[in-house]
């Protein structure tokens, strides 16, 4: 079930009941495009695959299968999208394909839902951690994979669903 609210009322705008094939680790709205990404339950609760959720119809679309989950996902300003996968691996996703390639290890992982997103004005991808032992903010370098500590979360917060706005990015804002 999915609900939208308007943050300025917080009136509800819609609730919809979705399938089980719409669950995701984590997505990511491209603006280059105006999809959303994500790596999505194969709708069997066998596996994963990389896919496009249609916001209208509340429907995913397999792109293609994946060999793992992603804890985190990103679409910087070029229209490319980004992912950690469980393993720790930095890798891009192409959109119409879904073939991944390897940029680099990042040696971050989550052993809960985490997420992560692109300041598309910056090209910072930051990428929550949330595990036994403590949960984390990182930054992770799109052009190695390299992560840099940002924060530690005292009470082990879950971060899902990280956004930037457009207000955000926008210096005029």
């Amino acid at each position: 079930e999915m609900h939208a609210y308007d943050t300025t009322t917080w009136n509800e705008i819609y609730n919809t009941m979705g399938e089980e094939s719409v669950l995701a680790t984590d997505m990511t709205y491209c603006a280059a495009d105006n999809n959303v990404y994500g790596c999505f339950d194969n709708g069997y609760g066998t596996g994963y695959v990389f896919g496009r959720f249609d916001q209208d119809s509340f429907e995913r679309t397999e792109i293609s299968p994946l060999d793992e989950a992603w804890i985190a996902c990103g679409a910087d300003a070029g229209g490319n999208i980004f992912a950690v996968t469980t393993s720790g691996k930095l890798v891009t996703a192409d959109k119409q394909t879904g073939a991944l390639s390897l940029i680099g290890e990042t040696g971050l992982s989550s052993d809960h839902m985490t997420s992560g997103t692109i300041d598309t004005s910056t090209g910072i991808f930051y990428v929550a951690t949330c595990n036994d032992s403590g949960s984390a903010l990182y930054s992770v370098s799109l052009s190695d994979g390299s992560a840099q500590h940002l924060y530690d979360m005292e009470n082990a917060e879950e971060l899902v669903g990280m956004y930037i706005g457009k207000e955000a990015i926008n210096s005029s804002a």
